[in-house]
This record gives C-alpha cells, structure tokens and sequence, in this order.
C-alpha cells in the first residue's frame, strides 16, 4: 500500500488552494466537518467522495459544488500525482487511508471522525 498521502506533510492554506488537476485528498470543514474527502477534478468539473463510512461500498460522487468552492472551502490538501496514485476503484484503500488521515489528524481538526 502506498503511504505517500500520510508521510507527506500536505498543505495547509485555508480558503487558498489551487488543487491540480486530477485526485488530491482534503480537508474541507465548510463541506464536511468530520472527514477527509477524495476530490477529483478537471479543468471544467470536479467531485468529492466520502470514502469514511464502508472499505466495499463505493460512494457516489457529489457534484454539488464548483471547483472554486471547493478550494475555497480546503484546509488541508494531499495530492496524487498520477504516476503515484493508486487504484482509483481500490474502495479498501480509499476507505483506509481516510481512515488514516482522519486519526493522522484529529489532534489538529477534533471534528474528524474516529472509527
């Protein structure tokens, strides 16, 4: 499994992030208080992902918001550069390292989930 996401330090930039295109994992409290969420973007739409709840369900993507709400609302990003990413279907991971975050930083953030 690759770790790349929780030994990175991330970003800290609340209400500045410029996010790649492509998969980051994020912080937003103003979407989501109580965890990290997978966000995918392009250059025209984007979605998020709670992945907190199952590791086989996957969840459906919300595409409630714009690109530019969304980064506004980030407190702490972790990209995925493609060459790095893993499997994009890979529900388990996903769960996992939401999981990991989430514990990685409830000292910081308290409202973030603890299972």
């Amino acid at each position: 499994m690759d770790s790349s996401a929780t030994t990175d330090p991330g970003t800290d930039s609340p209400g500045k992030t410029k996010t790649q295109y492509g998969l980051s994992m994020v912080y937003a409290p103003n979407i989501d208080v109580r965890t990290f969420l997978y966000f995918w973007r392009n250059n025209k739409s984007c979605s998020l992902r709670d992945y907190s709840h199952s590791d086989t369900t996957k969840p459906k993507p919300c595409r409630d918001y714009r690109i530019s709400e969304v980064e506004r609302a980030i407190v702490k990003v972790f990209p995925f550069p493609l060459r790095e990413r893993p499997n994009l279907h890979d529900v388990a991971y996903w769960h996992q390292k939401t999981l990991e975050l989430n514990a990685e930083y409830s000292d910081k953030y308290p409202e973030l989930l603890q299972k």
